[in-house]
């Protein structure tokens, strides 16, 4: 885990690259409207890894999607909130200049590589296209550049493996080609949905190397979208816990982790495996996370807290804010 040091050298005086205030999002199905994002917050600045965790379901990649304009056409929409790039509104922005940011100025790597590129183009032609679509190079320019970038999220035999199908490369060497496509043209912010999904351990702990050595060569800032812990504790600086579509508690990955202060993020962290000789056994949290089509009117994780009282089903908790050790951060919760 990174240290309090470490953390307070970030420097987070700074503007934030990107800016997420209460951002809310519905989705329309036949059992009614679901509140996938219902109040999100976070702040990512230059420099860092922010990491969004919770259990499945609980709004990480939906909230992505917003962030990218990329939500189901016909039955997503951002009804509330504000996301601002650098200080440009991305909700307010037209689908061209949306285009032109997607790719150029905020990236995603997806969850299933094999789902995001597309299976009857070659990996290296469909690089050099995204390319081209921003930047003024000649195709032979532009396929010589994603031969490059497969080469440097260490895909062997680069230019070879650059004329493959997707469906003709392993799982590890899909997502490193999304990983490439997605740092082509230097974004300022990059997304990364659960990079090291259906991975075994040995490739997941090689994409983590990929993504390490992108974070020191960008001078962007970096969302991490996981449920693994680990994952969180080796690559980001701050982490954002998500609960039932909402923000629950944020803070540096240092305080949040050292000394949890949201019932919620407690349980998640005494059901990871110990590796430093303590034999308690692991805890799972009681009960389900909650449907997201009505929501109760307070706390969420009330019904499966073990510190509820009769104040948490009635009233929801807003965010209030700390002082860590290692920095600033925020809880939603009435014991806290």
């Amino acid at each position: 885990m990174k240290s309090a040091g470490r953390l307070r050298a970030l420097g987070t005086h700074a503007d934030p690259l990107l800016s997420v205030r209460d951002l809310r999002t519905e989705l329309t199905s036949e059992e009614g409207v679901v509140q996938a994002v219902s109040g999100v917050s976070f702040d990512l600045y230059p420099g860092e890894v922010l990491a969004i965790v919770g259990e499945s379901g609980c709004g990480k990649t939906m909230t992505a999607l917003s962030i990218l304009g990329l939500l189901p056409r016909g039955s997503g929409r951002v009804v509330a909130g504000e996301v601002r790039l650098d200080g440009e509104d991305l909700l307010a922005a037209s689908p061209r200049r949306m285009r032109q940011i997607r790719g150029a100025e905020i990236a995603m790597i997806f969850q299933e590589p094999l789902t995001a590129l597309n299976p009857v183009h070659r990996v290296g032609d469909q690089i050099a296209e995204m390319i081209r679509t921003h930047r003024p190079v000649r195709r032979s320019e532009a396929r010589r550049r994603a031969a490059g970038l497969l080469d440097q999220v260490g895909i062997p035999d680069a230019a070879r493996r650059a004329r493959s199908y997707p469906h003709e490369l392993s799982g590890g060497m899909r997502q490193r080609a999304m990983i490439a496509m997605a740092i082509a043209l230097e974004p300022a912010v990059l997304i990364a949905d659960e990079p090291t999904t259906a991975l075994d351990a040995t490739v997941q702990a090689q994409v983590l190397d990929v993504l390490a050595e992108v974070r020191r060569s960008l001078s962007g800032g970096m969302v991490l979208i996981t449920h693994d812990l680990g994952v969180v504790a080796e690559m980001a600086d701050r982490v954002a816990v998500m609960y039932a579509g909402r923000t629950v508690e944020h803070g540096s990955v240092y305080d949040v982790y050292e000394r949890p202060r949201h019932p919620y993020t407690a349980g998640l962290l005494a059901a990871v495996p110990r590796v430093d000789g303590t034999t308690d056994r692991l805890r799972a949290i009681a009960g389900t996370p909650p449907a997201l089509i009505g929501l109760p009117v307070g706390c969420s994780f009330a019904p499966r807290c073990p510190m509820a009282t009769e104040i948490c089903p009635q009233v929801h908790p807003q965010l209030v804010g700390f002082t860590g050790e290692s920095g600033h951060g925020a809880v939603a919760c009435h014991h806290a």
